[in-house]
């Protein structure tokens, strides 16, 4: 069959008008350069600074932060080591073939801070801690023993802390070691006094055998011989205390744990701060005053269990309020 050709037919388009709309202008307002830190806090915390020597500061806006391009000089300041850090370094190193063992103790002192703000004058966090840890190591003794040069273990039936203390000097705030003798026979006002007595000395005075040993300590290897010396001899172990305590809570706020490194003593409790935190007593939470405290104790004169029973005491006689018992 033949194909058929279909006409088509054309359909007229009509033109639609375009109506123009008006555009307006909108007004830009210059933004402030940023005046205090609270202006710079506009980058939501992304404020990048960038030194550019012998230039002067220029400010921009970029990515919705601040940017400030600064001039400063990058000076290095070299000073004296002072002799401080020197018997502090050399305590440090007499103590680096040490094998430390760390306990970390949360212990709820909310009564024995109502005991202690109940003394006249009110006594001390520390001073309370020292009582307790020397009373602890009385009873067990084999936690801060030590031994001597003939490779002997020596144990202690008393206990001297040396606790540091932070005394102002012309030199600005130094720690200086305290030795408390026979702190496990002294209750707790009275190692407050004389810490007290310790900590508001006029200017750091100086004994002469601190003036001693800070000449010492300029001489290059003698003050790391020295607590050598110290930690192997029971003439220097008199003069070096049996077990040491520091606070350092005082300083930070708040909880947490602190480790210091391993020294001359055997035994090392670093006291932290006191804070409220939820505490599940008899079987409720409630809100109670906690302290955390590092118990460090040497493996090589002592083991686990014995250290345990040791930690053990030192809750029971912070918790229960014991400490404040006339020592026997």
């Amino acid at each position: 069959m033949a194909a058929q050709a279909v006409p088509v037919q054309s359909v007229p388009v009509q033109a639609v008008p375009v109506q123009a709309v008006p555009v307006q202008a909108v007004p830009v307002q210059a933004v402030p350069a940023p005046s205090s830190d609270a202006d710079w806090a506009m980058g939501r915390g992304r404020s990048p600074i960038h030194g550019t020597p012998g230039h002067g500061a220029t400010i921009g806006q970029s990515a919705g932060s601040w940017r400030r391009v600064v001039s400063r000089e990058r000076a290095v300041v070299v000073g004296r080591f002072s002799p401080d850090r020197r018997l502090v370094l050399g305590s440090v190193r007499a103590g680096r073939h040490a094998a430390p063992m760390h306990g970390l103790l949360t212990i709820d002192v909310t009564a024995a801070r109502a005991h202690l703000r109940d003394l006249d004058p009110p006594g001390s966090l520390t001073a309370m801690v020292v009582a307790a840890v020397a009373r602890a190591a009385a009873a067990h003794p084999e936690v801060h023993a030590y031994r001597d040069w003939r490779g002997r273990l020596v144990t202690h039936r008393y206990v001297d802390a040396t606790v540091m203390v932070e005394v102002a000097t012309a030199r600005g705030p130094v720690a200086v070691a305290r030795l408390i003798r026979n702190a496990d026979c002294r209750t707790v006002a009275d190692l407050s006094s004389e810490l007290h007595e310790a900590k508001h000395e006029s200017n750091g005075r100086r004994t002469a055998q601190r003036r001693w040993l800070e000449r010492l300590a300029a001489v290059p290897g003698v003050i790391p011989g020295l607590y050598v010396m110290l930690g192997r001899s029971g003439r220097g172990r008199k003069l070096s205390g049996t077990v040491l305590v520091t606070a350092v809570g005082m300083f930070g706020g708040g909880a947490g744990f602190a480790i210091a490194p391993p020294g001359l003593h055997s035994l090392t409790v670093v006291v932290g701060a006191v804070s409220t935190r939820p505490w599940v007593c008899d079987g409720v939470v409630c809100p109670r005053e906690l302290l955390d405290v590092t118990v460090s104790v040497d493996h090589r004169v002592v083991d686990g269990a014995p250290a345990a029973r040791f930690a053990a005491d030192l809750r029971r006689l912070l918790e229960e309020g014991l400490v404040f018992d006339n020592p026997a």
